[in-house]
């Protein structure tokens, strides 16, 4: 056994010792975080954000809506005014007046239930303080329609309007026909309790110049 102990202390220096019985009042220590990344890092396309997904994308207008305002606001332009933007709620106003006239053939700014464009605006939730609507029926293009508007003293005057807002709509009736509309709006900024109404300052009539029709009627 002495042999032994000496061929040990001589391989490692000194006396062999026995491991330490734990001690169990001692806390185990804690194991530390993995580092955050590299802020510069680059975690690929798109990564994930802690604590959740990303955020939905805003989708891409419909070409056709895309189209229609795009010939808008080249023309509102040229005349020195504001470009218009698309808003969702004027956009369904817009498309549900046009799926009704395609449904029931009638090129009208009074729509299902007698409703008028400043109503069906308002149902959609667009509370506005000036509004106006153009329809057409017949032309098979955006470039067509907007060129047949330009050319009416009434949808032009509502085409260079001091709108900021508008919606689009179009549909298809079973004769293959084309139906359009135009809602435009500038929204209510004053609400104002008149006679336990509530008003906006400025507010003006809607303008519904009469709809045309391909063939100019």
């Amino acid at each position: 056994m002495r042999r032994l102990r000496d061929i040990l202390r001589r391989l490692i220096g000194g006396d062999p010792k026995p491991n330490p019985k734990p001690d169990p009042n001692k806390p185990e220590p804690v194991p530390l975080p993995p580092p955050l990344p590299d802020p510069g890092l680059d975690l690929g396309p798109n990564p994930t954000p802690p604590g959740g997904s990303l955020p939905t994308p805003v989708p891409e207008p419909d070409p056709v809506v895309k189209k229609v305002l795009e010939l808008h606001n080249q023309t509102r332009d040229a005349y020195h005014m504001q470009p218009l933007r698309l808003d969702p709620r004027l956009n369904q106003a817009a498309q549900r007046h046009c799926d009704w006239m395609a449904s029931v053939q009638k090129l009208s700014h009074t729509g299902a239930s007698g409703s008028g464009v400043g109503e069906r605006e308002r149902d959609a939730g667009y509370f506005w303080q000036a509004a106006g609507e153009n329809i057409a029926m017949g032309q098979p293009t955006p470039e067509e329609v907007v060129k047949a508007w330009f050319a009416s003293t009434g949808h032009r005057t509502n085409m260079l309007g001091n709108y900021g807002d508008c919606g689009i709509g179009y549909a298809k009736d079973v004769r293959g026909r084309m139906w359009w509309c135009v809602a435009f709006g500038a929204a209510a900024q004053i609400p104002k309790m008149v006679g336990g109404t509530m008003m906006y300052v400025g507010r003006t009539d809607p303008v519904c110049p009469g709809g045309i029709t391909a063939d100019g009627a």
